[in-house]
């Protein structure tokens, strides 16, 4: 293979460089063949004249064995790949910075070879302009870590090519193998088991960081996952869920809408059962009710969010909780790590790492509109602007003073940070049982990706008479032997995915399983009309247990559990 600076380029402002990327674990399994075009006279042409496209080999293999000059062991490995795993994807790139400043390290990645300019002209132009033309500006500030600009460009390219791969696999796959198809070796280690979750007909990678020989914990509890019930069918379960249908008329350009029937008084209809089920303690899913926002695992996707995307964060490493599951009490070690957003986003095709960002901050969080509505916590500091308007003393200094000052002066910061958040979870996360914010409502919008969703309940044959009988059937719940939990509760598994939305009651118990990378959005809210389950989770958290330990400190996040206090 020539170097970069070979002269064996005819035209020496203009050369293609030839990239085999290894995605992923599958280094002798398949490649991605990217060709880049460095063009120096048009770098600073807008972006608009850059293209991007995409060959097949198929199309493309008998040129490209013509023109590309390989080494022996180059030939050997390009006659051993399939047509399949042999994909030539031609980028045309308008910065020759992405390639020529590779660190070591990306080098090692990358076999080099310049070519003749006559490939400029047998480009498929246009095919993925736009992810060049959008990531430039986000790529400017997003610099993780020690890494140039340069790499970290090449390695969003790489992560933009092993998502469309992806894609590419899910849209050939049948539909139980959606959650499978085309993470191999991407996300999920070469070898993964595969489990089926028969309520749902879909099969999911097992948990890799059982894989590792560090704990088959994971796994287990998966597994008791995927033989629950379909919480969706079972109608006559103590809690569960409901899935509830969008009306017609409040869907955006509905082509049924009725003249006769007004959206503000089907939207109230709506609302009113989605506060009866929450009421009843059960958990509502509504499906496929997507906000006009669509975004894409990537740096330049979630840097539309937030926008400081070299900014730290806090993440759990699951890897280290599965060692920690075989280490004793001295030996635990903290789980909870800190990396720059950018770096966390371009790990989760790492098959070393396994992590989770849990609280993301978001101020301007995607919220359907009925959350609005449901939200009485937030409605109330305008309700109480209207004590006042019918007051015919106003000529009383006093007031004129209420009439000034009506509603509350100050809204402290939790109060708002618990209107929206986001998390973004690598494929594999097991988050066990436990209760979201204390006392709260939770809402949970699914922007990317999938989630297997547990709701446990007490058996309906548990008989329960006091506040302490029902306390220690919580203990048994959290029962980190498991034992318990299978003596005195169900579980009830939802499958969301992109465009569902998931209300929880206040002290819902449930577990997550995240099979493949995304992202969800969501927020904390009162009603009204489930606050005796907020009075009753919030007396079990600030209870003791057996041990004289509060139980709030491992039953929910500890920080949360004053949060009506």
């Amino acid at each position: 293979m020539s170097s970069p600076t070979s002269t064996t380029n005819p035209v020496p402002n203009q050369c293609q460089i030839w990239v085999i990327l290894c995605l992923g674990d599958r280094v002798n399994s398949a490649h991605t063949h990217i060709s880049i075009i460095c063009d120096q006279e048009r770098v600073n042409e807008p972006s608009s004249d850059k293209s991007l496209s995409l060959l097949s080999s198929d199309d493309k293999k008998d040129d490209m064995e013509d023109e590309i000059q390989m080494d022996d062991t180059q030939e050997e490995t390009a006659e051993d790949l399939s047509d399949q795993q042999l994909q030539n994807d031609l980028i045309h790139l308008g910065d020759d910075e992405v390639m020529s400043n590779l660190s070591e390290e990306s080098q090692r990645s990358f076999n080099i070879d310049m070519k003749s300019d006559s490939e400029i002209s047998r480009l498929d132009k246009g095919a993925i302009d736009d992810y060049l033309n959008r990531s430039n500006e986000h790529l400017k500030t997003a610099v993780a870590g020690n890494n140039s600009d340069s790499d970290l460009k090449a390695r969003c390219l790489t992560m933009h090519l092993q998502n469309m791969e992806i894609k590419m696999a899910v849209e050939a796959a049948p539909e139980c193998e959606r959650l499978i198809a085309g993470l191999e070796g991407i996300e999920f280690p070469l070898g993964t088991p595969v489990i089926n979750w028969a309520a749902h007909n879909i099969k999911t990678f097992l948990p890799f960081t059982g894989d590792l020989g560090l704990s088959d914990r994971d796994s287990q509890w998966v597994f008791i996952m995927a033989n629950a019930y379909d919480a969706g069918a079972v109608r006559d379960a103590p809690q569960f869920a409901v899935i509830l249908e969008v009306p017609e008329e409040l869907c955006r350009n509905s082509i049924h809408s009725n003249p006769l029937k007004h959206p503000a008084t089907i939207r109230d209809v709506f609302v009113q059962d989605i506060r009866h089920h929450l009421a009843n303690n059960r958990a509502v899913v509504i499906k496929k009710c997507s906000l006009e926002q669509g975004y894409g695992f990537s740096v330049e996707d979630i840097g539309m969010i937030h926008p400081s995307i070299n900014h730290g964060v806090y993440w759990q490493d699951l890897m280290e909780c599965a060692l920690n599951f075989s280490r004793s009490d001295d030996e635990q070690k903290e789980v909870v790590k800190v990396t720059d957003l950018t770096e966390f986003i371009l790990n989760v095709h790492d098959t070393s790492v396994c992590g989770n960002v849990l609280d993301l901050l978001n101020l301007r969080p995607d919220a359907p509109q009925w959350i609005h509505v449901l939200a009485d916590d937030l409605n109330s500091l305008y309700i109480t602007r209207r004590d006042h308007y019918g007051n015919p003393k106003c000529s009383k200094i006093v007031d004129t003073l209420d009439r000034t000052f009506q509603g509350p002066q100050v809204i402290l910061y939790d109060m708002w940070r618990a209107q929206g958040w986001d998390i973004i979870t690598h494929g594999s996360a097991v988050t066990y049982v436990h209760h979201d914010v204390s006392g709260f409502v939770t809402y949970v919008y699914l922007q990317l990706g999938s989630k297997l969703w547990g709701i446990i309940c007490v058996k309906k044959d548990i008989k329960l008479t006091t506040h302490d009988d029902l306390f220690k059937a919580y203990d048994m719940i959290l029962d980190e032997s498991w034992t318990g939990i299978q003596a005195i509760a169900e579980i009830g598994m939802i499958l969301l995915e992109e465009g569902d939305l998931l209300l929880q009651p206040p002290g819902a118990w449930h577990t997550v399983y995240t099979p493949l990378k995304g992202m969800t959005s969501g927020g904390h809210l009162v009603s009204y009309n489930s606050l005796h389950l907020t009075e009753n989770i919030c007396a079990y958290d600030h209870s003791m247990d057996e041990e004289n330990v509060k139980r709030g400190s491992y039953a929910t996040n500890e920080s949360t559990v004053n949060s009506f206090i």
